[in-house]
Protein backbone atom coordinates (compact mmCIF):
# COMPACT_ATOMS: atom_id res chain seq x y z
CA UNK A 1 0.00 0.00 0.00
CA UNK A 2 1.15 3.61 -0.57
CA UNK A 3 2.94 5.08 2.40
CA UNK A 4 4.93 1.95 3.14
CA UNK A 5 8.63 1.71 2.37
CA UNK A 6 9.47 0.89 -1.23
CA UNK A 7 11.27 -2.29 -0.15
CA UNK A 8 8.13 -3.47 1.63
CA UNK A 9 5.98 -2.87 -1.44
CA UNK A 10 8.47 -4.58 -3.75
CA UNK A 11 8.58 -7.49 -1.32
CA UNK A 12 4.81 -7.79 -1.61
CA UNK A 13 5.10 -7.90 -5.40
CA UNK A 14 7.73 -10.63 -5.14
CA UNK A 15 5.39 -12.54 -2.84
CA UNK A 16 2.54 -12.30 -5.34
CA UNK A 17 4.81 -13.57 -8.13
CA UNK A 18 5.45 -16.73 -6.09
CA UNK A 19 1.76 -17.66 -5.77
CA UNK A 20 0.60 -19.97 -8.61
CA UNK A 21 -3.04 -18.90 -8.39
CA UNK A 22 -5.26 -17.38 -11.09
CA UNK A 23 -6.47 -14.70 -8.65
CA UNK A 24 -3.00 -13.17 -8.63
CA UNK A 25 -3.62 -11.59 -12.05
CA UNK A 26 -6.34 -9.41 -10.57
CA UNK A 27 -4.03 -8.47 -7.69
CA UNK A 28 -1.39 -7.19 -10.11
CA UNK A 29 -4.01 -5.18 -11.96
CA UNK A 30 -5.09 -3.70 -8.62
CA UNK A 31 -1.43 -2.79 -7.93
CA UNK A 32 -1.35 -0.92 -11.25
CA UNK A 33 -4.41 1.05 -10.16
CA UNK A 34 -2.74 1.93 -6.86
CA UNK A 35 0.34 3.37 -8.56
CA UNK A 36 -1.79 5.31 -11.06
CA UNK A 37 -3.85 6.93 -8.32
CA UNK A 38 -0.71 7.82 -6.40
CA UNK A 39 0.99 9.35 -9.47
CA UNK A 40 -2.11 11.46 -10.17
CA UNK A 41 -2.20 12.68 -6.57
CA UNK A 42 1.52 13.50 -6.47
CA UNK A 43 1.42 15.19 -9.88
CA UNK A 44 -1.36 17.48 -8.68
CA UNK A 45 0.65 18.44 -5.61
CA UNK A 46 3.77 19.01 -7.71
CA UNK A 47 1.88 21.25 -10.15
CA UNK A 48 0.62 23.43 -7.28
CA UNK A 49 4.11 23.73 -5.82
CA UNK A 50 5.62 24.46 -9.23
CA UNK A 51 3.13 27.25 -9.84
CA UNK A 52 3.95 28.79 -6.46
CA UNK A 53 7.68 28.40 -7.13
CA UNK A 54 7.31 30.20 -10.48
CA UNK A 55 5.57 33.09 -8.75
CA UNK A 56 8.34 33.39 -6.16
CA UNK A 57 11.09 33.14 -8.78
CA UNK A 58 9.43 35.86 -10.85
CA UNK A 59 9.38 38.03 -7.76
CA UNK A 60 13.12 37.42 -7.36
CA UNK A 61 13.84 38.06 -11.05
CA UNK A 62 11.87 41.31 -10.97
CA UNK A 63 13.97 42.48 -8.02
CA UNK A 64 17.23 41.62 -9.81
CA UNK A 65 16.14 43.18 -13.11
CA UNK A 66 15.12 46.43 -11.41
CA UNK A 67 18.58 46.69 -9.88
CA UNK A 68 20.24 45.80 -13.19
CA UNK A 69 18.26 48.49 -15.02
CA UNK A 70 19.04 51.03 -12.30
CA UNK A 71 22.75 50.26 -12.62
CA UNK A 72 22.59 50.62 -16.40
CA UNK A 73 20.95 54.04 -16.17
CA UNK A 74 23.59 55.14 -13.67
CA UNK A 75 26.40 53.90 -15.88
CA UNK A 76 27.79 51.35 -13.44
CA UNK A 77 28.07 47.57 -13.55
CA UNK A 78 25.33 45.75 -11.63
CA UNK A 79 26.50 44.67 -8.22
CA UNK A 80 25.14 42.11 -5.75
CA UNK A 81 21.40 42.53 -5.27
CA UNK A 82 19.95 42.49 -1.79
CA UNK A 83 17.12 39.95 -1.71
CA UNK A 84 14.88 39.47 1.32
CA UNK A 85 16.03 36.41 3.26
CA UNK A 86 12.45 35.16 3.55
CA UNK A 87 12.08 35.14 -0.24
CA UNK A 88 15.27 33.11 -0.71
CA UNK A 89 14.21 30.62 1.93
CA UNK A 90 10.74 30.28 0.41
CA UNK A 91 12.21 29.58 -3.03
CA UNK A 92 14.62 26.97 -1.67
CA UNK A 93 11.80 25.33 0.29
CA UNK A 94 9.48 25.13 -2.75
CA UNK A 95 12.27 23.77 -4.93
CA UNK A 96 12.99 21.07 -2.38
CA UNK A 97 9.31 20.16 -2.20
CA UNK A 98 8.99 19.99 -6.00
CA UNK A 99 12.05 17.71 -6.18
CA UNK A 100 10.65 15.54 -3.37
CA UNK A 101 7.30 15.12 -5.13
CA UNK A 102 9.09 14.25 -8.39
CA UNK A 103 11.21 11.68 -6.56
CA UNK A 104 8.01 10.11 -5.20
CA UNK A 105 6.48 10.06 -8.69
CA UNK A 106 9.62 8.40 -10.07
CA UNK A 107 9.39 5.81 -7.30
CA UNK A 108 5.81 4.97 -8.25
CA UNK A 109 6.85 4.49 -11.87
CA UNK A 110 9.71 2.26 -10.73
CA UNK A 111 7.29 0.21 -8.62
CA UNK A 112 4.97 -0.09 -11.62
CA UNK A 113 7.84 -1.50 -13.66
CA UNK A 114 8.66 -3.87 -10.79
CA UNK A 115 5.04 -5.01 -10.80
CA UNK A 116 5.24 -5.73 -14.55
CA UNK A 117 8.44 -7.71 -14.03
CA UNK A 118 6.93 -9.70 -11.17
CA UNK A 119 3.82 -10.37 -13.24
CA UNK A 120 6.07 -11.79 -15.95
CA UNK A 121 7.76 -14.06 -13.41
CA UNK A 122 4.35 -15.21 -12.23
CA UNK A 123 3.36 -16.08 -15.79
CA UNK A 124 6.53 -18.06 -16.28
CA UNK A 125 5.91 -20.08 -13.12
CA UNK A 126 2.42 -21.29 -14.07
CA UNK A 127 1.76 -24.72 -15.47
CA UNK A 128 0.83 -24.89 -19.14
CA UNK A 129 -2.94 -24.99 -18.62
CA UNK A 130 -3.05 -22.04 -16.20
CA UNK A 131 -0.70 -20.06 -18.42
CA UNK A 132 -2.99 -20.48 -21.41
CA UNK A 133 -5.90 -19.11 -19.35
CA UNK A 134 -3.85 -16.13 -18.12
CA UNK A 135 -2.49 -15.26 -21.56
CA UNK A 136 -5.96 -15.54 -23.03
CA UNK A 137 -6.96 -12.79 -20.60
CA UNK A 138 -3.97 -10.76 -21.81
CA UNK A 139 -5.02 -11.26 -25.42
CA UNK A 140 -8.72 -10.54 -25.03
CA UNK A 141 -8.80 -7.74 -22.46
CA UNK A 142 -5.43 -6.40 -21.33
CA UNK A 143 -3.34 -5.84 -24.45
CA UNK A 144 -6.26 -4.41 -26.52
CA UNK A 145 -7.38 -2.15 -23.62
CA UNK A 146 -8.28 1.40 -24.67
CA UNK A 147 -6.01 2.79 -21.95
CA UNK A 148 -2.41 2.89 -23.17
CA UNK A 149 -1.11 2.63 -19.59
CA UNK A 150 -2.84 -0.73 -19.18
CA UNK A 151 -1.44 -1.95 -22.51
CA UNK A 152 2.06 -0.86 -21.48
CA UNK A 153 1.82 -2.57 -18.11
CA UNK A 154 0.82 -5.96 -19.49
CA UNK A 155 3.09 -5.70 -22.53
CA UNK A 156 6.12 -5.17 -20.28
CA UNK A 157 5.11 -8.27 -18.32
CA UNK A 158 5.81 -10.32 -21.46
CA UNK A 159 9.42 -9.09 -21.66
CA UNK A 160 11.90 -11.94 -21.82
CA UNK A 161 9.27 -14.71 -22.01
CA UNK A 162 10.25 -17.12 -24.79
CA UNK A 163 7.03 -19.10 -24.42
CA UNK A 164 5.34 -19.49 -27.83
CA UNK A 165 2.07 -17.97 -26.55
CA UNK A 166 3.88 -14.92 -25.19
CA UNK A 167 5.94 -14.47 -28.37
CA UNK A 168 2.75 -14.47 -30.44
CA UNK A 169 1.20 -11.79 -28.23
CA UNK A 170 4.27 -9.55 -28.35
CA UNK A 171 4.55 -9.72 -32.13
CA UNK A 172 0.80 -9.26 -32.47
CA UNK A 173 0.93 -6.10 -30.37
CA UNK A 174 3.91 -4.81 -32.38
CA UNK A 175 1.87 -5.23 -35.57
CA UNK A 176 -1.47 -3.94 -34.24
CA UNK A 177 -0.35 -1.08 -31.99
CA UNK A 178 -0.69 2.49 -33.27
CA UNK A 179 -0.01 4.57 -30.16
CA UNK A 180 3.39 6.27 -30.29
CA UNK A 181 3.58 5.96 -26.49
CA UNK A 182 3.37 2.17 -26.70
CA UNK A 183 5.09 1.24 -29.96
CA UNK A 184 8.67 2.01 -28.81
CA UNK A 185 8.12 -0.26 -25.81
CA UNK A 186 6.68 -2.97 -28.07
CA UNK A 187 9.83 -2.76 -30.20
CA UNK A 188 12.03 -2.93 -27.11
CA UNK A 189 10.19 -5.98 -25.76
CA UNK A 190 10.28 -7.63 -29.19
CA UNK A 191 14.07 -7.15 -29.37
CA UNK A 192 14.48 -9.69 -26.58
CA UNK A 193 12.90 -12.32 -28.83
CA UNK A 194 15.96 -12.20 -31.09
CA UNK A 195 15.78 -13.38 -34.70
CA UNK A 196 12.12 -14.32 -34.23
CA UNK A 197 11.17 -10.63 -34.20
CA UNK A 198 13.36 -9.36 -37.04
CA UNK A 199 10.77 -9.62 -39.84
CA UNK A 200 8.09 -7.90 -37.76
CA UNK A 201 10.48 -5.13 -36.71
CA UNK A 202 11.62 -4.55 -40.30
CA UNK A 203 7.98 -4.04 -41.27
CA UNK A 204 7.83 -1.19 -38.74
CA UNK A 205 10.74 0.68 -40.35
CA UNK A 206 8.20 2.21 -42.71
CA UNK A 207 6.33 3.91 -39.85
CA UNK A 208 5.89 7.61 -40.58
CA UNK A 209 6.72 8.63 -37.00
CA UNK A 210 10.43 9.08 -36.41
CA UNK A 211 10.22 8.16 -32.72
CA UNK A 212 8.92 4.73 -33.72
CA UNK A 213 11.65 4.28 -36.32
CA UNK A 214 14.27 5.22 -33.71
CA UNK A 215 13.01 2.49 -31.37
CA UNK A 216 12.83 -0.10 -34.16
CA UNK A 217 16.35 0.73 -35.37
CA UNK A 218 17.69 0.36 -31.84
CA UNK A 219 15.88 -2.97 -31.43
CA UNK A 220 17.37 -4.30 -34.66
CA UNK A 221 20.81 -3.22 -33.49
CA UNK A 222 20.36 -5.12 -30.23
CA UNK A 223 19.31 -8.29 -32.02
CA UNK A 224 22.33 -8.16 -34.31
CA UNK A 225 20.78 -9.96 -37.27
CA UNK A 226 22.48 -9.97 -40.66
CA UNK A 227 19.00 -9.74 -42.18
CA UNK A 228 18.70 -6.17 -40.90
CA UNK A 229 21.92 -4.81 -42.44
CA UNK A 230 20.71 -4.12 -45.99
CA UNK A 231 17.34 -2.65 -44.91
CA UNK A 232 19.18 -0.33 -42.49
CA UNK A 233 21.60 0.78 -45.22
CA UNK A 234 18.64 1.48 -47.49
CA UNK A 235 16.96 3.47 -44.72
CA UNK A 236 20.16 5.43 -44.17
CA UNK A 237 19.88 6.73 -47.74
CA UNK A 238 16.43 8.24 -47.12
CA UNK A 239 16.67 9.50 -43.54
CA UNK A 240 18.09 12.80 -42.39
CA UNK A 241 18.81 14.45 -39.08
CA UNK A 242 19.58 12.52 -35.92
CA UNK A 243 18.10 9.23 -37.17
CA UNK A 244 21.11 8.84 -39.46
CA UNK A 245 23.28 8.60 -36.35
CA UNK A 246 20.93 6.04 -34.80
CA UNK A 247 21.06 3.88 -37.94
CA UNK A 248 24.86 4.10 -38.04
CA UNK A 249 24.96 3.04 -34.37
CA UNK A 250 22.72 0.03 -35.07
CA UNK A 251 24.85 -1.02 -38.05
CA UNK A 252 27.98 -0.68 -35.93
CA UNK A 253 26.39 -2.82 -33.22
CA UNK A 254 25.51 -5.54 -35.72
CA UNK A 255 28.73 -5.55 -37.74
CA UNK A 256 31.44 -4.35 -35.35
CA UNK A 257 32.36 -1.65 -37.89
CA UNK A 258 32.11 2.11 -37.35
CA UNK A 259 31.62 3.72 -40.75
CA UNK A 260 29.48 6.64 -39.65
CA UNK A 261 26.25 7.78 -41.34
CA UNK A 262 27.53 7.24 -44.89
CA UNK A 263 25.33 4.79 -46.82
CA UNK A 264 27.84 4.36 -49.65
CA UNK A 265 30.64 3.35 -47.26
CA UNK A 266 28.34 0.84 -45.59
CA UNK A 267 27.16 -0.55 -48.92
CA UNK A 268 30.73 -1.04 -50.14
CA UNK A 269 31.70 -2.81 -46.93
CA UNK A 270 28.57 -4.98 -46.93
CA UNK A 271 29.02 -6.08 -50.55
CA UNK A 272 32.52 -7.27 -49.65
CA UNK A 273 31.56 -9.09 -46.43
CA UNK A 274 27.93 -10.20 -46.55
CA UNK A 275 28.64 -13.70 -47.86
CA UNK A 276 31.08 -14.46 -45.04
CA UNK A 277 29.54 -12.31 -42.32
CA UNK A 278 28.82 -13.95 -38.96
CA UNK A 279 26.70 -11.82 -36.58
CA UNK A 280 28.45 -11.18 -33.30
CA UNK A 281 31.77 -12.34 -34.68
CA UNK A 282 33.35 -8.90 -34.78
CA UNK A 283 34.44 -6.77 -31.86
CA UNK A 284 31.90 -4.09 -31.05
CA UNK A 285 33.19 -0.61 -31.84
CA UNK A 286 33.91 2.01 -29.24
CA UNK A 287 31.38 4.83 -29.53
CA UNK A 288 32.91 7.97 -30.95
CA UNK A 289 32.14 11.31 -29.34
CA UNK A 290 29.13 13.32 -30.45
CA UNK A 291 26.12 11.11 -29.89
CA UNK A 292 24.58 7.90 -31.20
CA UNK A 293 26.45 6.41 -34.12
CA UNK A 294 28.91 9.26 -34.14
CA UNK A 295 32.03 8.70 -36.21
CA UNK A 296 34.54 11.03 -37.80
CA UNK A 297 32.64 12.73 -40.63
CA UNK A 298 33.58 11.91 -44.19
CA UNK A 299 36.02 14.29 -45.87
CA UNK A 300 34.30 17.52 -46.87
CA UNK A 301 31.19 16.77 -44.81
CA UNK A 302 29.59 19.73 -43.10
CA UNK A 303 29.24 19.52 -39.33
CA UNK A 304 27.33 21.75 -36.94
CA UNK A 305 28.03 22.16 -33.24
CA UNK A 306 26.92 24.24 -30.28
CA UNK A 307 29.34 24.75 -27.39
CA UNK A 308 31.31 21.81 -28.76
CA UNK A 309 28.28 19.50 -28.94
CA UNK A 310 27.93 17.97 -32.39
CA UNK A 311 24.41 18.46 -33.70
CA UNK A 312 22.89 15.89 -36.07
CA UNK A 313 19.21 16.72 -35.58
CA UNK A 314 17.44 19.09 -37.95
CA UNK A 315 14.95 20.23 -35.31
CA UNK A 316 16.55 21.25 -32.04
CA UNK A 317 15.42 23.12 -28.96
CA UNK A 318 18.03 24.73 -26.71
CA UNK A 319 17.02 25.83 -23.23
CA UNK A 320 19.25 28.78 -22.35
CA UNK A 321 19.87 30.14 -18.86
CA UNK A 322 18.90 33.83 -18.79
CA UNK A 323 19.27 34.46 -15.07
CA UNK A 324 21.24 37.45 -13.77
CA UNK A 325 24.51 35.49 -13.64
CA UNK A 326 24.46 35.39 -17.45
CA UNK A 327 25.25 39.14 -17.39
CA UNK A 328 28.75 38.31 -16.17
CA UNK A 329 31.69 38.96 -18.48
CA UNK A 330 32.68 36.03 -20.67
CA UNK A 331 35.70 37.66 -22.33
CA UNK A 332 36.21 39.86 -25.38
CA UNK A 333 33.84 42.43 -23.89
CA UNK A 334 30.82 40.15 -24.14
CA UNK A 335 28.53 38.77 -21.46
CA UNK A 336 27.69 35.08 -21.11
CA UNK A 337 24.20 35.58 -22.55
CA UNK A 338 25.63 37.47 -25.56
CA UNK A 339 27.97 34.57 -26.26
CA UNK A 340 25.10 32.08 -25.96
CA UNK A 341 22.94 34.08 -28.35
CA UNK A 342 25.81 34.38 -30.81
Amino acid sequence: MPGRMRGTREGALDGLAAIPDAEVLAAFEWALGITRARVAELSGLKDELTEELSRLEKQLDDTVMRETERARKEGRPPGPVSVPLGLKEAIEDRRAQVEARQAEIDEEYALRDSASTCLGRWLGSLDAKERVVALREFEKRKLPDKDHVVRLFFLKALRGLSLPEAVRLVLGRLAAEDDVRVLPVAADVAAELGETAVVDLLARLADTRWTVRVAVVAALGRIGSAAAVQPLIDLLRTEDGRLRGDIAAALAEITGQDLGPDADRWQTWWEAHKDSFVPGGAKKPEAAGGGPGAAPPAAGAETVSFYGIRIDSKKVVFVIDVSNSMNQEAGAGRTKVQVAKY
